[in-house]
């Protein structure tokens, strides 16, 4: 996968997502993507090493260049050449539906294909060899959330603020609803996906 910056990731597994907008109001989305990918290590490595023969490797990273979630202009992997709604940083992977209003529509997303080049495992920093790893079991989780309007625009006042911390001289405000308090009152409506890819016994290079 490469981006609209010419960056490189490697491979990459990409996702699409179709969504189906509520027609006749403003909707707000957020979206979530973490991959476990469950590895099984060479029984008399790990016996030797005093290791478990199974492990599971948990990511929350996902990348996109959906102008849904980027505004139309591209981002890195690292979230740090982008704007949206005035800061740099989508940290919270929130957006609207402004290009797909009363409609469907299919985001693009991209998480790191499954491949294990080696880890480090525990306190003491065990480094096992790709060589002794086997890769057993992929879950993706897709999570898919409808904000209401007073929670979007206090995660979009929030990431706001954390991008400007370090620029801002007078006080910034983060958007709360709470009457003669702080706080925020919101809703979310979620759903949930889950996929499974097949055990796979194939030695990974």
């Amino acid at each position: 996968y490469q981006n609209n910056n010419g960056y490189n990731y490697g491979q990459q597994l990409r996702l699409l997502i179709r969504i189906k907008d509520q027609p006749e109001i403003k909707n707000f989305y957020r979206i979530f993507v973490n991959t476990d990918i469950e590895i099984q290590i060479d029984p008399e490595y790990a016996k030797y090493h005093d290791l478990p023969e199974t492990h599971t490797l948990s990511y929350k990273t996902m990348d996109t260049d959906d102008p849904a979630i980027t505004n139309g202009t591209p981002k890195n992997n690292y979230n740090t050449d982008f704007a949206e709604m005035e800061f740099m940083q989508n940290y919270y992977n929130i957006f609207t539906d402004d290009l797909f209003t009363n409609s469907e529509y299919t985001l693009n997303v991209y998480i790191p294909y499954p491949s294990i080049s080696g880890f480090y495992y525990g306190y003491s920093y065990n480094y096992v060899d790709p060589k002794y790893i086997k890769l057993h079991k992929t879950k993706v989780t897709i999570r898919l959330q409808a904000l209401s309007p007073e929670l979007y625009q206090y995660y979009n006042s929030l990431q706001k603020f954390l991008y400007h911390t370090d620029d801002v001289i007078e006080p910034f405000r983060v958007f709360n609803n709470i009457e003669g308090g702080i706080g925020i009152l919101g809703s979310i409506n979620q759903l949930r996906y889950v996929v499974y890819e097949k055990e796979n016994e194939q030695v990974l290079p």
